[in-house]
């Protein structure tokens, strides 16, 4: 991510590049160092070189004689030169082979002398072939002037295994050690022991490795990369601000080159939307940049250095700008989850929790790195806590892992952290029992791992008694956290008092799994009641952003960021809606920053981050009323007011389409007798107005709907709620002739009497212009005066008939609405659909046109009624004599199909079947238009 471009360039270097420094450096004119290819080993040494292993490296292995104490590295382990198997370019390469343990060659100090300001990058191509187990990298050390390690300065690559294939691996060296004098390379074969970054050896822990087989390495590069820094200067690169951050930039490049800079701002969809060279010729440049952001939202930056068009280095930054007011007193469910087992994210939790807009946090303090100094309180993660706790914020603990010297003394793995606690008191209280004693009367809740168990109750609950018994003489009652795979079903035993039952989730679940867990959850915590000293069972829910930022596609990381609000949302919806109480369920967003490699590493914002925000700032304390069914395909949730003290009649209504479309859905509707605003994920506003329409002046909002959840705020909860119990029962019209007995459903949502009219203007043509009424349709009575006590809901018949050659499908239903509750309402305008149908019978008509011209009508039947039918099948097309098919003794379940042939039908006209069920008063009319 930081310096791809100049790696792809020094890929293809050659001994021309080794020539060319070492001319520069005969010249005078600069050192070696001073070029942007320090020093490059191509491995072709044969004529020149009588040694076994390239000029100026040494075998790194365990050796007495000189005296080298090297564990794991074993003296018959030797590196050599190797000019018969074959090479990524010409014919040498260093060959690493392994007769059981690692094998290393090292570059002696001195080799390499470099600026101690200055960044560089390594390259090498490695290859393995016929081991197993153990896998090749490359390691970079600084040196001081003496050649001493400087301690931390140590940068190391990817280890790669690659099955006889070239491959590439890099490191980058940071210029941040103002002793550094000289950079000190090793290659190395490690056995899986050996390889500190995958493995943490448990206490007789027995590593397989491989007796056989080899690495070999080829092209090793060392250049110099230009330093670039960039930044908002902000923690965790969240900007609260009313105007777009200012990106503090740093480009310097030591080598002489005549480079070009340039920034780009990204957003959230993979669109470029700012850019500007800020540097042409210049080596030296710190500035601070406004981008022309368009809104509130998650943004990348990546600058990149070139020189003579090609890309040397670059740097990306995430940042989120968001609006300065969004921080929750209260966020209810609405949480974060940090570790302050990462220096850079414990050095600024409370700036990053306070930044994510939430009022309750979880807080991870032990992994296999930690040590007992960790625990001390004046250590960065116990300073945080405290910190923390300063600000009010809900916190919950969570022990994610066993310190490896722990785990080790026990014999234990180190994610079995619940079963550690459950034992003595003595093997665990010298790790943590200053801790209990100095934050546990603040902190109630605790987690025992972070991976979900997949023990039983059974086993789990004398577990959990044991470890309640004992933190009870450090923590008044304590909540034990117990992490739950979400694939799996709940059991009532998971449910009893001081117990939260956290749910993990993963990607592949949705919004619809959110409500069923919640309902699950439900049924069974509904059984157990808590004593007046106990604290009733919690759920929580951990989720986590989709996408990996590293991997940043503008589509994806949108599709995440949504996925992650609906299934957010409902989750919230459903417990909130439970009746259970809005404090017995936690929402928790983890994963939420991401550190950048390196020692100058910054804390950087997921995308999912300010929708976090969002949602705790506008739903965090509004409890769930209603959802409601104006649109099809629709979410529609109505949430009250805010309960924060300040008083607010107005609620907001959640939308978002349940299934991906093409086009968005359009709401037509009053939702309050003013404007209202609709919020996007990232807190973007935009004020609807509401208008009037048509003679009548109808108030309306006009509000479109996609994938992306949308608030709208301002909105009259106890409007929207009357408007939608406007329900025509039963919901579809049946294709039979006669009258059909309806009925209106209205339920008053006020805690007060109303009263009013409605008029029902379609079907029938009222709403069009005078003279258009449609006499086809006759419903009694479509004036309909009401009155009704608060709370109370009334069903008032309505006869509807309609002619027998009406053609089925969605027909518009339309109510005008005068009424008088808080206030007196002007009329008002309620459009709903309802379907005309015949119920047990499908038809599907279609139409093409032949190449001879005759117009083929195909009639498709499918019985679901449970006896046999006889239909007479009738096709009616323009200026043609209609024709007649018969359909005898049709089965239930069985499909029937129907041809008509016409001559004189044209493209565009349109033909009319009619399905009547023989000796009766039903007809189903369809409709097909010609292509």
């Amino acid at each position: 991510m930081h310096a791809c471009g100049m790696a792809c360039v020094l890929l293809s270097a050659s001994p021309v590049y080794s020539q060319a420094t070492q001319q520069i450096g005969e010249s005078g004119e600069r050192p070696i160092s001073a070029g942007r290819v320090v020093r490059a080993f191509d491995f072709e040494e044969r004529d020149y070189n009588p040694l076994p292993v390239p000029l100026g490296w040494i075998r790194a292995q365990e050796d007495p004689d000189v005296p080298r104490v090297r564990p794991g590295f074993p003296i018959w382990n030797k590196g050599v030169l190797d000019y018969s198997s074959p090479a990524f370019s010409g014919e040498g390469t260093v060959k690493l082979p392994t007769l059981g343990g690692s094998t290393s060659l090292i570059l002696r100090h001195g080799e390499i002398n470099i600026f101690p300001d200055a960044d560089y990058l390594v390259s090498a191509r490695v290859r393995t072939l016929g081991i197993r187990h153990a896998k090749a990298r490359v390691v970079a050390t600084l040196l001081d002037q003496r050649g001493v390690e400087i301690e931390g300065a140590q940068s190391v690559s990817r280890l790669a295994q690659t099955n006889g294939r070239w491959e590439q691996v890099a490191l980058e060296i940071e210029g941040i050690y103002p002793n550094a004098a000289f950079v000190q390379i090793e290659l190395q074969l490690l056995q899986p022991t050996a390889q500190y970054e995958e493995h943490a050896s448990a206490a007789f822990e027995v590593w397989e490795q491989d007796f056989d087989g080899a690495a070999w390495f080829d092209n090793l590069i060392i250049a110099q990369l230009p330093r670039l820094e960039i930044t908002t200067a902000a923690p965790g690169n969240i900007v609260e601000s009313d105007a777009p951050p200012a990106l503090q930039i740093l480009v310097r490049d030591l080598t002489g080159d005549a480079i070009v800079a340039r920034i780009r701002v990204f957003d959230v969809h993979g669109l470029e939307i700012d850019s500007q060279v800020i540097a042409d010729g210049q080596r030296r440049l710190r500035m601070d940049w406004t981008p022309n952001l368009p809104g509130f939202g998650w943004y990348r930056a990546m600058l990149e250095v070139v020189v003579d068009n090609q890309l040397v280095g670059n740097r990306t930054l995430d940042f989120i700008w968001s609006s300065p007011e969004l921080l929750s007193v209260n966020s209810g469910m609405f949480g974060i989850h940090a570790s302050l087992t990462d220096p850079k994210i414990a050095h600024s939790a409370p700036a990053l929790i306070r930044g994510s807009g939430v009022s309750r946090a979880t807080v991870e303090v032990w992994s296999k790195e930690t040590t007992r100094e960790d625990m001390n309180p004046d250590s960065i993660s116990m300073l945080a806590i405290n910190q923390l706790l300063a600000m009010e914020t809900r916190l919950s603990v969570a022990l994610a892992e066993l310190p490896k010297p722990l785990a080790d003394k026990l014999a234990v793995d180190p994610y079995e952290v619940m079963p550690v606690f459950a034992g003595p008191l003595t093997d665990w209280v010298g790790w943590a029992g200053s801790m209990f004693d100095s934050v546990g009367q603040a902190v109630s809740h605790w987690r025992f791992g972070n991976i979900a168990t997949q023990e039983n109750a059974n086993v789990l609950i004398p577990r959990l008694d044991r470890v309640q018994d004992t933190l009870g003489g450090y923590i008044p009652g304590p909540v034990l956290v117990t992490p739950w795979s979400i694939d799996r079903p709940i059991d009532p035993l998971m449910t009893r008092p001081n117990r939260e039952l956290l749910l993990i989730d993963h990607n592949a679940t949705n919004e619809h799994t959110m409500s069923l867990v919640v309902e699950d959850w439900v049924r069974s915590a509904s059984t157990v009641k808590a004593k007046k000293d106990q604290h009733p069972a919690e759920l929580g829910i951990v989720l986590r952003p989709m996408n990996s930022v590293e991997q940043w596609s503008g589509v994806e990381v949108w599709s995440s960021v949504g996925n992650l609000a609906r299934k957010a949302i409902s989750f919230w919806w459903s417990a909130s809606f439970s009746g259970l109480g809005n404090d017995r369920f936690e929402l928790e967003l983890t994963d939420a920053w991401w550190v950048s490699p390196g020692k100058r590493g910054q804390v950087m914002p997921a995308p999912e981050l300010i929708v976090w925000k969002t949602l705790a700032n506008q739903l965090g304390n509004r409890q769930a009323i209603e959802e409601l069914n104006f649109v099809d395909g629709v979410k529609m949730l109505v949430a009250g007011p805010k309960d924060d003290g300040a008083y607010d009649d107005t609620g907001v209504l959640i939308l978002w389409l349940e299934q991906p479309g093409l086009e968005p859905a359009v709401l037509n509707l009053p939702l309050a007798m003013g404007d209202v605003v609709v919020c996007d994920v990232f807190n973007n506003e935009q004020v609807v107005p509401l208008t009037r329409q048509g003679d009548l002046e109808l108030p309306m909002h006009r509000i479109e709907i996609g994938r992306s959840p949308i608030i709208v705020s301002g909105i009259n909860p106890d409007l929207v709620r009357f408007l939608n119990s406007l329900q025509l029962t039963p919901d579809t019209l049946q294709a039979q002739s006669g009258v059909h007995k309806h009925e209106l459903k209205v339920t008053n949502p006020w805690p007060f009497a109303i009263r009013g009219q409605l008029f029902i203007v379609e079907p029938g043509g009222y709403t069009g212009s005078a003279g258009r009424i449609d006499r086809s349709w006759e419903i009694v009575p479509r004036v309909i005066p009401f009155t009704l006590d608060s709370y109370e809901q009334r069903a008032i018949p309505v006869d509807i008939a309609y002619s027998i050659g009406e053609i089925a499908g969605e027909k518009l239903l339309t109510f005008d609405v005068e009424l008088s509750s808080d206030m007196d309402y002007p009329l008002m305008r309620v459009e709903r659909r309802i379907e005309l149908k015949l119920d047990g019978i499908d038809m599907q008509v279609t139409a093409r046109k032949g190449s001879d011209g005759i117009t083929i009508v195909t009639v498709d039947v499918l019985n679901r009624l449970q006896s046999e039918q006889d239909f007479e099948v009738i096709a009616i097309p323009p200026r043609e004599a209609r024709l007649r098919r018969s359909i005898n003794a049709i089965t239930t379940g069985q499909r029937v199909t129907r041809e008509f042939a016409f001559v004189n039908v044209n493209t565009g006209d349109e033909v009319v079947v009619a399905l009547m069920l023989r000796d009766s008063t039903t007809r189903l009319n369809k409709s097909v238009i010609v292509p």
